[in-house]
Order: structure tokens, then C-alpha cells, then sequence
């Protein structure tokens, strides 16, 4: 059944970069909004990097703006984004994933941080 379940996923993950998974793996673990300059010092890629999977990921609908956070080096507000929790609106960013698949991936990386059970990140699941 795990077999499975990882081959499962990892059709899920094809079309998304290492960095892709890299932020979300982070979203899904912290579970609450976080600006991009804390994702790129939370998870050590840079900050250009980061600003641009974060759109990407919001082009597709797999990550929402959800209010604003103070950004200590510039001295104002800015964006905080976080996980799509409800899967509305997702968007294949490659052809072979369908809307469907993006948002059972989005309801894998919710339901199972919600848990106590230490699950994989998805790097290992690929």
C-alpha cells in the first residue's frame, strides 16, 4: 500500500521544481502565513529564488496571499502567503498535472502536518 500511495504522489510532483517542493514542504509544516523573506531565510534559497516560485505557486493556485506581515529590513508591510488549504482555483502550471491532482496534493501536505505522525517530506517521496 505505501508503494502505492508514493507512486501516487509522485505523479502529483513531476511537473514541480525541487525549490517548488522545497517551499511548500516548509508552508505545510509551519501552517501559517509567512512572508517571502522569511521562506527564503526559513529554508536558505535565496530570496530572488524564492519570490519566484512563490509566484509561480500562486499562478497555480497552490499557495494564497493570506494578509500581511511586517518586514523588518524594508520597514513595511508585505504579502504573507500560505498553503491553499481549500484547493479552490488550483492550476496545472505543466499540462500533465490536472487541477484535481494539484489539490489532493495540497489536501496530502495539509491533513498529514495536521497529525502526529512524522510523514516524509516529498523530496523523499520522489
Amino acid at each position: 500500500m505505501e508503494t502505492k500511495i508514493k507512486s501516487y504522489y509522485q505523479t502529483i510532483a513531476e511537473g514541480l521544481s525541487d525549490r517548488h517542493r522545497q517551499i511548500l514542504d516548509y508552508l505545510s509544516m509551519v501552517m501559517e502565513p509567512r512572508s517571502r523573506a522569511v521562506i527564503s531565510e526559513s529554508t536558505g534559497l535565496s530570496l530572488q529564488c524564492v519570490c519566484g516560485r512563490v509566484n509561480e505557486l500562486l499562478k497555480m493556485g497552490m499557495v494564497v496571499v493570506q494578509g500581511e506581515a511586517y518586514d523588518l529590513n524594508t520597514q513595511r508591510l508585505v504579502e504573507a502567503v500560505t498553503i491553499n488549504k481549500s484547493g479552490e482555483g488550483i492550476k496545472p502550471l505543466e499540462k500533465k498535472i490536472t487541477p484535481t491532482k494539484m489539490k489532493e496534493y495540497i489536501e496530502y501536505l495539509w491533513n498529514f502536518r495536521r497529525t502526529d505522525v512524522d510523514v516524509c517530506s516529498l523530496e523523499d517521496w520522489v
